[in-house]
């Protein structure tokens, strides 16, 4: 395997390798399903010399009886056994698995700094007996339906150290009092107005101000580009698809979270069950050791759910398509003052290494 495979891509090559045997497939059924891939292309990925994307384990799923990639990752990782496990952790230094961050990244670090120093290569060994640090994640999306009147969508995760939660809790009920509004009153994006600037922008500025504070989000630009029917999906599952692709390079197998997202419908819970365990097999968390829970929660109740709230709509304020008269000005402002803090425009993903704010725009294919 080269330098970009990961220690998941080990694990759903296997599993391919093994269900092709026990199906009768060929890499000429793989080639045609992914519409005349060649035969190289395709040996590569199946011998693990290169990574398959997410989109096209998608079109590979239902050969093998399965719904989506979700299903294929979980399949994948779940099905190896603790030998083959033991196996893959001597032959890999890292746990981080996602084809766009590098391999020696750690997030969030025991102290986040802006410019963070040059993180330090763990192995498997060098784990046991490290003290971990428990970390609170807060999520949310905007812009989620697939039908509305926005282009662009987004989901991102306020990450903070579990013991920090209260003073952090504290201090945004502060610069809200400050502001004349009441502690318990929700602030978000959607009311952001030109009498309220100042609050918006102090919120902003306690972000970047304070180090035990973190972003992570996915942008998607243009939702009109999506062809759920081409990958043999809902508009559901790709939503959950990409929850996931937001959330994976977080976590670090030497940390443990707990990850609170905000109550989208009725059918939240299940969902969430099911991104609890597409996360945790991808970490080989079978114990939840890592990953302790994901849970629903109302985010009108939870003062760091809020700050989430700001900043994900402003990351997809950015790149919506309005009309001259649909401008706001507070809103404006607001996103030129997180790319003056930030260092970063908002129209392209960040440095892979960052780990004050970090984002990466995925785009359809």
């Amino acid at each position: 395997m080269d330098s970009s495979t990961t220690r998941t891509d080990m694990v759903i090559c296997k599993y391919i390798s093994q269900a092709m045997e026990a199906k009768g497939i060929t890499q000429a059924d793989l080639s045609k399903a992914l519409e005349g891939r060649s035969k190289g292309y395709v040996s590569d990925r199946v011998l693990g010399k290169r990574s398959w994307a997410i989109s096209e384990l998608d079109r590979l799923a239902p050969l093998f009886g399965l719904p989506d990639a979700l299903s294929l990752v979980a399949a994948a990782c779940g099905s190896i056994s603790s030998q083959a496990v033991s196996e893959l952790e001597s032959r890999m230094t890292w746990l981080i698995v996602s084809p766009h961050t590098p391999k020696t990244m750690t997030w969030p670090p025991t102290r986040i700094r802006t410019h963070a120093s040059k993180p330090r290569r763990l192995t498997i060994d060098g784990l046991k007996g490290t003290r971990m640090t428990e970390y609170n994640l807060y999520c949310d999306e905007t812009c989620h339906l697939e039908h509305d009147d926005s282009n662009s969508m987004a989901l991102g995760a306020v990450i903070v150290p579990k013991e920090k939660r209260k003073e952090i809790c504290v201090r945004i009920k502060e610069i809200k009092q400050k502001h004349g509004i009441c502690a318990t009153n929700e602030v978000k994006w959607a009311k952001a107005r030109d009498r309220m600037l100042p609050l918006y922008l102090d919120l902003v500025d306690y972000f970047f101000d304070d180090d035990d504070i973190s972003f992570r989000a996915l942008l998607i630009p243009d939702k009109n580009l999506l062809d759920h029917e081409k990958y043999n999906q809902d508009h559901n599952t790709w939503y959950y698809k990409m929850y996931f692709e937001m959330l994976k390079v977080i976590f670090d197998p030497k940390q443990s979270y707990n990850v609170f997202v905000d109550i989208k419908d009725t059918h939240s819970s299940f969902r969430v069950s099911q991104l609890w365990d597409v996360c945790s097999n991808n970490m080989y968390d079978y114990d939840h050791r890592i990953i302790q829970k994901i849970q629903p929660i109302r985010s009108d109740e939870v003062q760091i759910m809020q700050l989430t709230d700001i900043l994900i709509g402003a990351v997809c304020r950015s790149q919506r398509k309005l009309p001259e008269q649909h401008q706001s000005m507070a809103k404006r402002r607001i996103i030129e003052r997180i790319i003056q803090r930030s260092g970063y425009k908002l129209d392209r993903s960040t440095l892979l290494k960052e780990t004050k704010f970090n984002y990466f725009v995925w785009r359809a294919r």
